[in-house]
């Protein structure tokens, strides 16, 4: 008996629960549209005819079409210029593009003509031995 009215349970609940089904899915029903008459609105300007200045923006990196490397002939400390001597900067010709402060390389210059002097002083008494014609040459250049 008991099983009985377990089951009896059982399809009550089952029939019940498709009942609910039906009853939830009928009154989702979407009630009739009424079709509205569009009406379209359009604004009108006049347009007068004139000239539009045209301004472009970008960003990135600009690169030169003309290259140009520099290098110095003598050594030397570059003197400030303000800033003057930076990509994109144009110069005419004749102008100087870079100064150089070549007190200190003089200096050392000056230092090895003396020591190349003092190194050719003694060794000309070997000179005048070897090659008596040689002699004048170098005589001539101290």
């Amino acid at each position: 008996m008991r099983k009985a009215i377990i089951v009896a349970v059982g399809i009550i609940i089952i029939f019940a629960g498709v009942k609910g089904c039906q009853v939830i899915g009928e009154s989702k029903k979407k009630p009739a549209k009424k079709k509205a008459d569009k009406i379209t609105t359009v604004f009108t300007e006049k347009v007068m005819l004139t000239s539009v200045p045209v301004y472009i923006e970008s960003t990135g990196v600009l690169e030169a079409v003309e290259k140009l490397e520099l290098f110095s002939e003598v050594q030397g400390i570059m003197l400030p210029d303000g800033g003057k001597f930076k990509e994109g900067i144009s110069f005419r010709k004749g102008q100087v593009l870079v100064a150089l402060k070549s007190n200190d390389i003089r200096a050392q210059l000056v230092a090895q003509r003396s020591s190349f002097q003092r190194t050719l002083t003694a060794v000309m008494p070997d000179l005048k031995l070897d090659y008596p014609n040689i002699e004048k040459i170098y005589q001539n250049t101290m």
